[in-house]
């Protein structure tokens, strides 16, 4: 390229990356910055970042929301059990003369023990994980022609940044506990230990104490709302992973492989040798030996091809002035230039394309559809619909008629018989501002241009058999030919695969994290909840309380657990599911996300063996030993 100048510029960082090229672009008085070949373009790399392909900032943020909040729920949850284990020996330090103040400083001490055996491990385990599963987690949907390779690398800043992130965490988890232990008193400390209750208890609570019910059920409901503040952690974060479970599964349906093969591939399997880049394309590199060769696939149903050719058209008046205010109004740099080269010639670019019945049968209609028997008889022809232009604005019109003269000196006159285009998958694949599309027969196109040479191959297989004509294709037609590029339904359905793995891994793998938190801070909360109350269930025991009605009480109780979190859960997902899950992932135009909370449902069962098992389970421990050894 002769005479071209080019500039990079690095910013500082990578938000707002479109707007930042905007205003680069205006003051610099590119005022086209975003069009191919004018202004400042971002660097491809970014579209993983802030494109299709892409996570959303937004995403990013609830994503390490979502993280900081489990964390913090299960740090939290753990320190304040460790707490209520422990109050007795708290409460002997501050009989003893230990301050609040020191206690407070010996639960951040024992969090920051934990933080420096577990901070390494954690972020040994990080290293190891993410160089196992980068190569999934960076796949995006295939480039034909662009292999793409995931390069790992380590920085110490992240490692640095990793290990504050979790120093941070825990410190913010650790402060409600450190509060309760300075705020103990000696003989609180004791009256809990024994099973007891702290605060000072108020007319309205010893009112709603008298009015609960006797039995088991009303002793559940009881001691559910005693235990309320510690239940709501418990119950948020068991609501977290049955919103992240929620969110998978809408995030699976949402991502739609026919809208997203229907707009990149027409057929099932595609020829040319049209590269992302124009100068090296061929614009017919399906020659007639090729045909010959695709037309005797045996597994092939159909078989089509797509011819160009470029022309040129003298402008009728009525063409000149839908192009002149065009120009006028959206062209500027090298298209106003092209224009006013075609405007002093007043010859009308035209990009002549020879079609199939199988192209036919996937033309994009503006207004009403003609047959293909319709199309073949008589001289006929479809022409497009000016992109740039204003809705009711047309090129041509049914029953107009047009005038060409081609290359090849042929004369011909032909009648409009509507306005239509191919899909992009199978039109001409690189930028033409000024030109209109005028679509022939197969058979016309060939005696017309003299030439047999096709643009593209379709093909599609007989259901069943993708695999033996992608064989068929490399073996006869690929090995002698290195130069076409091959599109496949196969080879897309496997890159659409490995672009929802990404999503998958990270979100089953923080379901199943939010799921463990969940368990085990509700594992946690029964154990101390039967062990703190030992000695009131034994005295329960005691008075003429059999067993199984023990065991039923706790079991409804953990039920009452799991029921809050499932409808805490339930909204949570119908109000603000679909809103995240859009803004993280609704840029690609073929996500299109469908609210549901049928993972919920049918986690139900599941939820209720576990809020069976864990009490019974806990009690079980207790019971062994006999009344006697509690009162």
């Amino acid at each position: 390229m002769s005479g071209a100048v080019g500039f990079s510029v690095w910013y500082k960082n990578l938000w707002n990356l479109r707007q930042k090229t905007e205003a680069l672009g205006e003051s610099c008085g590119f005022l086209q910055t975003g069009v191919p070949g004018c202004g400042f373009q971002i660097n491809p790399a970014y579209e993983r970042l802030i494109g299709e392909d892409g996570i959303s900032l937004s995403g990013i943020v609830a994503l390490t929301a979502l993280i900081v909040l489990a964390g913090y729920l299960i740090i939290y949850n753990i320190f304040s059990i460790s707490i209520q284990t422990d109050l007795r020996i708290y409460g002997l330090l501050k009989n003893v003369g230990t301050t609040g103040r020191q206690l407070a400083r010996i639960v951040r001490m024992q969090a920051f023990c934990l933080c420096l055996a577990g901070i390494p491990i954690g972020l040994a385990t990080g290293y190891g994980c993410g160089v196992l599963v980068s190569p999934a987690l960076t796949a995006d949907l295939d480039r034909i022609g662009h292999p793409q390779e995931a390069v790992v690398g380590a920085s110490l800043f992240v490692f640095i940044a990793a290990a504050v992130f979790a120093l941070v965490t825990v410190y913010l988890s650790c402060i409600q506990a450190c509060r309760m232990v300075a705020r103990l008193s000696p003989i609180e400390a004791l009256r809990i230990a024994e099973g007891g209750q702290s605060g000072v208890k108020s007319p309205a609570g010893k009112a709603r104490r008298r009015s609960i019910n006797a039995s088991w059920w009303g002793m559940a409901l009881g001691n559910f709302g005693r235990n309320w503040k510690r239940g709501l952690i418990v119950m948020c974060s068991i609501a977290l992973s049955l919103v992240t479970l929620n969110g998978i599964f809408m995030m699976v349906r949402g991502y739609r492989l026919d809208v997203y093969q229907r707009a990149v591939m027409a057929a099932d399997f595609m020829l040319d040798k049209l590269p992302d880049y124009a100068p090296y394309a061929v614009m017919n590199g399906i020659t007639a030996e090729i045909q010959t060769k695709l037309n005797a696939c045996p597994d092939a149903e159909r078989v089509g091809y797509v011819r160009y050719s470029e022309e040129y058209h003298e402008m009728e008046p009525h063409l000149y002035q839908v192009w002149e205010q065009i120009a006028q109004e959206r062209l500027s740099g090298q298209w106003l230039e092209r224009w006013e080269q075609m405007k002093a010639k007043n010859q009308m670019k035209i990009t002549l394309i020879g079609i199939d019945k199988a192209g036919f049968d996937r033309l994009e209609w503006c207004g009403e559809a003609c047959t293909w028997e319709a199309f073949l008889r008589g001289e006929a022809v479809l022409v497009d619909n000016p992109l740039l232009a204003e809705q009711g604005v047309h090129n041509y019109q049914a029953g107009d008629d047009f005038v060409m003269t081609f290359q090849s000196g042929t004369e011909k006159t032909y009648q409009v018989l509507g306005e239509a285009r191919l899909p992009l998958s199978l039109d001409y694949p690189y930028a033409n501002l000024v030109t209109v599309t005028v679509l022939i027969p197969d058979a016309e196109f060939i005696a017309c241009t003299g030439s047999r040479a096709a643009m593209r191959a379709l093909i599609d297989a007989v259901p069943g058999a993708e695999e033996r004509v992608q064989q068929y294709l490399e073996e006869t037609v690929l090995a002698e030919d290195s130069a076409l590029l091959l599109r496949s339904v196969l080879n897309l359905k496997a890159s659409f695969a490995r672009y929802l793995n990404k999503y998958y891994f990270v979100g089953g793998a923080l379901a199943v994290v939010l799921a463990l938190i969940g368990m085990m801070n509700f594992y946690n909360l029964s154990a101390v909840s039967v062990l703190s109350r030992r000695r009131e269930l034994a005295l329960l025991e005691a008075v003429g309380m059999t067993k199984r009605q023990i065991r039923k009480m706790l079991m409804a109780e953990g039920c009452l657990y799991l029921c809050g979190a499932f409808l805490l859960a339930v909204p949570v997902t119908i109000l603000f599911g679909g809103r995240l899950l859009t803004a993280a992932l609704g840029q690609a135009f073929f996500f299109n996300v469908h609210v549901t909370v049928l993972p919920c449902v049918a986690l139900l069962p599941l939820l209720a063996l576990t809020a069976v098992f864990i009490p019974l389970s806990q009690f079980r421990r207790i019971s062994g030993k006999g009344i006697v050894a509690y009162l």
